[in-house]
């Protein structure tokens, strides 16, 4: 009997071992999927780019934005606003495009513009909202 048990935990470790390597293919082929895209590689959570990352290679990081300027406090709406108003019936990704911004920053910029009652949304495209 216990060499029964013996053969079958050794088919199972075998099997769990193909598994696992099967698993890690699919994980690199997945990686390289992403290479593809504009993220300009694969794509990691933080834990895991630290992790791969070199230690010599990480940059130190301060509260400060190097060479990037940030829009000030509604700065982004008034462009927005502007934009859909030269350009009515954009989709958020043009929005995003002409803003210079994130697909997900321009959708959060109109849902909130949106909620405000200044744009309308009308078949995924979106648009200054006629005043009454």
């Amino acid at each position: 009997m216990p060499d029964a048990i013996n053969a079958v935990r050794q088919l199972i470790e075998g099997r769990l071992q193909d598994i696992e390597a099967e698993a890690w293919r699919l994980r690199r082929a997945g990686d390289h999927l992403q290479i593809s895209k504009a993220s300009g590689g694969p794509r990691r959570n933080s834990r895991q780019a630290k992790a791969a990352a070199p230690s010599k290679e990480r940059k130190s990081r301060s509260n400060k934005r190097s060479g990037i300027k940030r829009a000030r406090r509604g700065e982004r709406r008034d462009q927005l606003l502007a934009v859909l108003k030269a350009e009515p019936k954009l989709r958020p990704s043009e929005v995003a495009e002409r803003l210079g911004i994130k697909n997900s920053q321009a959708s959060a910029l109109l849902s909130k513009a949106r909620a405000d009652g200044l744009v309308a949304k009308k078949a995924g495209r979106y648009s200054l909202k006629k005043a009454r």
